[in-house]
């Protein structure tokens, strides 16, 4: 059970980090769209997390250099994105200086230097306390 929260935690930390699910982004994706379109892409992402985290399970996912280069791009291009939008929200709303930014993207990159299961640890706490 403890592992089963660790691996949610993390997969809803992950969607909140990278814009993904927060109020704001929602309200803005489905506007005045009828609660059922929000329940079925609910639905819809869903389904689609539990296929990855089963085919990573069973080692059914894809490997070669072709599939690491693709991932490693997407997580780039994700990566930077990312860093510039937190550096951009940062400074425009709480007027927090580039270097607190800066020295929270090392934080980071520690933290996933020290691998998967001190990530999970940080997601197990901190989503909680987001959600």
């Amino acid at each position: 059970m403890k592992k089963a929260f660790k691996t949610a935690a993390l997969y809803i930390g992950t969607a909140i980090g990278a814009g993904f699910s927060s109020g704001r982004e929602i309200a803005l994706f489905f506007g005045d769209a009828s609660p059922l379109n929000v329940a079925i892409s609910s639905i819809f992402m869903s389904l689609l997390c539990a296929i990855f985290l089963i085919a990573g399970k069973k080692g059914l996912m894809p490997k070669g250099k072709i599939v690491n280069l693709g991932i490693f791009f997407a997580a780039s291009v994700s990566l930077c994105a990312m860093l510039a939008g937190g550096d951009y929200i940062m400074q425009s709303m709480t007027g927090i200086p580039l270097a607190f930014g800066l020295a929270m993207t090392i934080l980071g990159g520690v933290v996933v230097v020290l691998g998967i299961e001190k990530i999970r640890l940080l997601n197990s706490v901190i989503v909680p306390l987001i959600v």
